[in-house]
C-alpha cells in the first residue's frame, strides 16, 4: 500500500522515498550533486532495476547496468546522447552477479574501454 505525506513524498510498506516521484522507465533523476538515478526497464513481474550514474572527473562511472536486452541497449544510447554528451563511461561497478545488474557490461566495457 502506497499514500503521499504532506510534502507529497511517497510511503510504501513503511518506506519514504525521499523523491516525490521516481523517474520514469529509461529516464533519470539527480539525487545528489553528480549522483544520477536511472530506472532501467525490465521485461518481468519486477518491471525495472535501479541504476546508478556517478560524474567522475572528465567522464562516468555507471553502478550496474541492466539487462542483456535490445531495450537496455535502447536506453543505454539515449544516456550517451542526453547524460554522458560526448563524455566517456571510466568504468562500471557490478553490485552483484545477477543478470538485471551485469547483463550489458561486456557491451559497455568494449564500447568505452573500460575496467569492470
Amino acid at each position: 500500500m502506497s499514500e503521499i505525506d504532506a510534502r507529497g513524498h511517497e510511503w510504501r510498506d513503511g518506506l519514504r522515498y525521499p523523491w516525490p516521484q521516481a523517474p520514469a522507465s529509461g529516464q533519470v533523476q539527480e539525487v545528489a550533486e553528480g549522483v544520477l538515478w536511472l530506472r532501467m526497464p525490465l521485461p518481468f513481474g519486477l518491471d525495472h532495476i535501479n541504476l546508478y550514474l556517478l560524474r567522475h572527473g572528465d567522464g562516468w562511472v555507471a553502478v550496474d547496468t541492466g539487462l542483456n536486452s535490445d531495450q537496455c541497449r535502447e536506453v543505454w544510447e539515449q544516456v550517451f546522447v542526453d547524460v554522458f554528451q560526448g563524455l566517456a563511461l571510466k568504468a562500471v561497478i557490478c553490485t552483484h552477479f545477477h543478470s538485471d545488474h551485469t547483463g550489458v557490461v561486456g557491451w559497455l566495457a568494449e564500447r568505452f574501454r573500460c575496467p569492470v
